[in-house]
């Protein structure tokens, strides 16, 4: 329990920092501004005076409820930035996915043991590219395969960097060509 807590107190804080800095990036556009302040002139009227305290805190009051309303017509992907987020959606979500992540974890496990390890069936290509892609990672301390052409992950996966001494060799291989590179500069 306290490690889907802990799981979802990340997931929120991450998620509503990306929201806000979507927000506030969107905020930030003159056509938005201006927008705005149109807005805060219908809901409050054209009779605000800014320079007395009291109704500059009234404009800031209705710059908020103009700016959350635009936000609320905004779509970033699936999510509406209007829309407070609710850190129980995402426990429930933890609480349903996790034995599940868990259960399909354990399931490629088994049967790539039992399939590799124990029967001793030849990779297949996807094998392959999987095997690949957690070679990269040790090499380059990052997931490198999503940004590859599908001839460069062909080239790649030829080189079978699942072989011992292999890995090695393609990273003194990557060091080598980038120090020649930066020669060449």
């Amino acid at each position: 329990l306290g490690f889907l807590l802990a799981a979802t107190a990340i997931q929120y804080a991450s998620i509503s920092h990306t929201r806000k800095r979507f927000a506030n990036s969107i905020l930030e556009q003159q056509a938005t501004k201006n927008l705005v302040k149109k807005k805060v002139f219908e809901l409050a009227g054209t009779q605000l005076n800014m320079r007395k305290d009291k109704e500059y805190e009234l404009f800031k009051v209705y710059e908020k409820v103009a700016q959350k309303d635009i936000l609320s017509q905004t779509m970033v992907g699936d999510q509406n930035l209007g829309e407070d987020l609710d850190p129980r959606t995402l426990l429930i979500f933890w609480v349903i996915e996790s034995p599940l992540l868990v259960l399909k974890w354990v399931m490629f496990n088994v049967r790539w043991i039992y399939k590799f390890r124990i029967m001793g069936d030849e990779y297949g290509e996807e094998e392959k590219a999987i095997l690949t892609r957690e070679c990269l990672k040790t090499v380059f301390k990052a997931d490198v395969w999503q940004g590859y052409d599908n001839d460069t992950k062909r080239e790649v996966m030829e080189k079978e960097l699942w072989l011992p001494g292999r890995t090695e060799a393609f990273r003194k291989e990557m060091v080598a060509d980038y120090i020649a590179g930066k020669r060449g500069r």
